[in-house]
């Protein structure tokens, strides 16, 4: 990569690895969203001194992008492209139901990547279970699919599997699809010495036994667990081409509302709220037991769905179908102590979000601490289809609020990473990977303090767009 503007900080030593969407065709068939493109990592590498990176990409060699490569064809229904064209007979619609009854669902990791141990592999993932591979994050090679023990979670889980405030091991979330009255959710722990097994902590049955709904994220605190399931049910006739749905292969169901699921770590019991009217998120900036008892939960929230028909392919790349980005806010749900309905605040500034906020990162210091103060996300400078800014909420109200617009940058998540041996929370970088207005791609490096651009790193491809990274520093 060419650092085209400004100069990198010369402590910047170590690696960014992204996940996302590398390649968006089966043969002559293109995916219909960019949820569904197949996995594609990209390394950054980070000499320190202030030199040039490195990049490295490599696509994960899952059993989907396998598929694709030797028959010209999806062999799995993605997340929201049916496994054969709407309209394609009977004979293909019960070719997709057959392996979606199977419990077979696509292994295409490429959402998130983690390392859950210092020097460990990378692990990345979408929201199946058997879509857990390990990567060697030295050659981005894939090394092995994780091979599942212990409890049974379900055919999926969600693709943000987090760190136990607790101290030691992981948590997340299943989702046991089994119609037609028995579908539930599982919260889940995985511990440090036994990584790959699975142990329930409690099960949630689903609002709708026969079409559980979609959750892609949650909450976790040292006393608590918070669950969200949002009135997204999937549709099996959507995701089998038979049908459409509202949205995707989700049909959006308001009338139920969002019901939020609290459970207390310390003594098991489960508390469920509905909240209306529902609302949709994708993700979680932070959450924190407050000093009175009560829980907060920082999201991004939206009134529903429309983001996801935005983020279709059609609606990216077809000027008649483009249309301005839906909005959202950074809120802050509290649970009261005493077990009552959750409130609701607006923690951000529209004059700085654009009223768009998603793609939450935070100090890793900062998580689970009740005095933090920022969330970076990525926002809007409208009228715009995508994400054009890179936005710093200061979430104590005491506004440090900022943003930052570059000329043609569409930045992805803009991931902290923190300077060494520094001491204030924002002490750090941001780095965002993003298109430019000619095509190509760049990474930006910018001040987390200020929101001042540091860096432009140059790619010498087009890449693109993503959606979550990892930072590993260098060891010395």
């Amino acid at each position: 990569m060419a650092v085209t503007d400004g100069q990198l900080p010369d402590w910047l030593s170590g690696t960014y690895v992204r996940n996302g969407p590398g390649l968006f065709e089966a043969g002559d068939r293109r995916v219909e969203h960019w949820f569904d493109g197949f996995a594609m990592l990209l390394r950054i590498t980070f000499e320190g001194m202030g030199d040039a990176p490195r990049l490295t990409t490599k696509f994960i060699e899952s059993d989907a992008r396998a598929a694709a490569l030797a028959t010209g064809a999806l062999g799995y229904s993605e997340f929201m492209t049916p496994l054969s064209p709407p309209g394609s007979g009977p004979i293909a619609a019960a070719r997709a139901l057959v392996s979606l009854a199977a419990g077979d669902p696509t292994d295409n990791a490429c959402v998130n990547v983690v390392q859950r141990r210092s020097g460990g592999p990378l692990e990345v993932m979408t929201e199946t279970q058997r879509s857990w591979f390990q990567v060697d994050p030295g050659t981005l090679e894939t090394t092995a699919r994780v091979e599942w023990a212990g409890d049974f979670v379900g055919q999926l889980s969600t693709a943000h599997a987090q760190p136990d405030p607790a101290g030691g091991g992981w948590l997340n979330v299943g989702t046991h699809i089994n119609p037609p009255f028995w579908s539930s959710y599982h919260i889940f722990s995985l511990a440090d010495d036994a990584p790959s097994t699975r142990r329930i902590l409690a099960s949630i049955p689903c609002a709708d036994g026969g079409a559980p709904f979609w959750i892609h994220d949650f909450a976790a605190t040292r006393r608590s667990v918070v669950v969200l399931e949002q009135p997204a049910a999937y549709s099996v006739a959507a995701m089998i081409g038979v049908a459409s749905a509202t949205h995707g292969s989700v049909d959006w169901q308001p009338e139920r509302g969002t019901r939020v699921h609290v459970l207390d770590r310390d003594t098991g019991a489960l508390t469920t709220h509905v909240v209306q009217p529902a609302f949709f998120f994708f993700h979680v900036a932070n959450a924190f037991d407050a000093a009175d008892g009560s829980v907060a939960v920082d999201l991004c929230r939206f009134d529903g769905p429309d983001i996801v028909t935005a983020l279709r392919l059609d609606r990216l790349t077809d000027d008649a179908l483009v249309a301005d980005l839906p909005r959202s806010r950074l809120e802050r749900m509290t649970l009261p102590a005493d077990g009552g309905p959750p409130t609701f605040e607006s923690l951000d500034d529209v004059a700085h979000t654009g009223t768009f906020s998603d793609l939450p990162s935070i100090a890793p210091s900062a998580r689970g601490d009740a005095a933090y103060r920022y969330v970076y996300s990525i926002g809007a400078a409208r009228p715009t289809a995508v994400s054009n800014r890179i936005v710093k909420t200061d979430v104590s109200g005491a506004g440090a609020d900022r943003h930052l617009d570059v000329p043609g940058m569409l930045p992805g998540e803009p991931l902290f990473v923190p300077r060494p041996g520094g001491g204030d929370e924002d002490d750090g970088v941001l780095l965002a990977m993003g298109s430019e207005a000619d095509g190509g791609s760049s990474l930006f490096v910018v001040c987390a303090r200020d929101l001042t651009l540091l860096a432009r790193c140059r790619s010498p491809i087009a890449l693109p767009a993503g959606f979550h990274g990892e930072w590993l520093p260098s060891v010395h």
